[in-house]
Order: structure tokens, then C-alpha cells, then sequence
């Protein structure tokens, strides 16, 4: 009878921790799916990006067409100046490579020579001003200081497609911008 006691109680026993492996086993279920649920119902959170996305109109409204955009010297430094502070560049806006490489921003040559120089830089939305394009282009760091005046009226002309007669003396001459970012 003692041997036969004692295999009830050894079933008993292995009966018991049975059924505690299976309400581990449920537990462990109910918790992956509770938090399975949590995650899926966590909101997503909408960053602004810095990056201008490519269904946002640029805010620059008129472009200079080759022969009517400087190519060197202080008025080209006040130019690229101009279009940079239009664009938000120096708050830290980002674009697309391949609209600033537009030939109403610049074209691929500006983009490559100001990247090689270090006044752009590539980041993960795009292209921005770098620190040192920043200091160069809002400052006197280099030496080749602009006429402020010239970079006034470029902005102007840039938002409004009004020439200002001195640098640009037909409004034809400008056209409208028509280049999303």
C-alpha cells in the first residue's frame, strides 16, 4: 500500500506542475500579446522635418536665368547669399540634391563646388549650409565681402520678380520659378 500511496502522490505531483507550465505558458501568451497591442496602439509621432518636402512650393518665386545670374566675383558671393537666406539655409533647412541642383538654383556645378569647398554639406534629408558656408556667407570670414545692397536686391527680385534696375534693369529678364522641392 506504501508503494501504491506513493505513486499517487508522484502523479499528483507531476499533475500539479503541469498545470503550472501551462498557466506559465498562458501568462507568457497573454503578455506578448498585451504587449504587442501596446506598441500597436503607441501613436506615431509626426516629426517636421527640416528637409522641404517635394510637394511644397519653394519660396523662391522668380529665378535668374543663365546671362542674367552673375557668375563670379562679390555680386555672385551676394547672390549665392541671397538665394541661401531665401531658401532658409541658414536656419538649417535641407533639400534635395536634385533640386538644388536645378538650373533655377544653381545647377550641378554650384552644388559640387560649394560641397568640394565645404559650405555645403550632405546630411540625411539632402544638402544644407555647413558651419563654415554659414560664417562665410552671413559674415566677412574670407575676405570677399559683398555689397549688402546687391544681396538686398537679389532677395527681392528672388520673391517678388520685380527687377531692380540697377542689377537686373528688365523684369523679363527674370522668370517665374517653377521648381518644387
Amino acid at each position: 500500500m506504501n508503494a501504491i500511496a506513493q505513486m499517487v502522490k508522484q502523479s499528483e505531483v507531476a499533475a500539479t506542475i503541469v498545470k503550472a507550465d501551462k498557466k506559465a505558458d498562458e501568462a507568457k501568451k497573454t503578455e506578448r500579446k498585451a504587449r504587442s497591442t501596446r506598441t500597436a496602439q503607441k501613436p506615431v509621432e509626426k516629426k517636421e522635418s527640416a528637409v522641404v518636402k517635394a510637394t511644397k512650393v519653394l519660396p523662391v518665386k522668380f529665378e535668374m536665368p543663365d546671362g542674367v545670374k552673375p557668375s563670379r566675383g562679390a555680386r555672385l558671393y551676394a547672390f549665392t547669399a541671397a538665394w541661401m537666406e531665401v531658401l532658409g539655409m541658414f536656419k538649417g533647412t535641407a533639400y534635395a540634391r536634385e533640386v538644388l541642383e536645378s538650373q533655377a538654383l544653381g545647377g550641378k556645378t554650384m552644388v559640387n563646388y560649394h560641397l568640394g569647398q565645404g559650405n555645403l554639406e550632405t546630411c540625411k534629408e539632402g544638402v544644407r549650409v555647413s558651419a563654415q558656408g554659414r560664417n562665410r556667407f552671413t559674415h566677412d570670414a574670407d575676405g570677399r565681402a559683398f555689397d549688402q545692397k546687391d544681396k538686398d536686391a537679389y532677395i527681392a527680385m528672388i520673391k517678388t520678380g520685380k527687377a531692380d534696375g540697377r542689377l537686373v534693369k528688365d523684369d523679363s529678364k527674370l522668370k517665374a520659378c517653377t521648381v518644387k522641392a
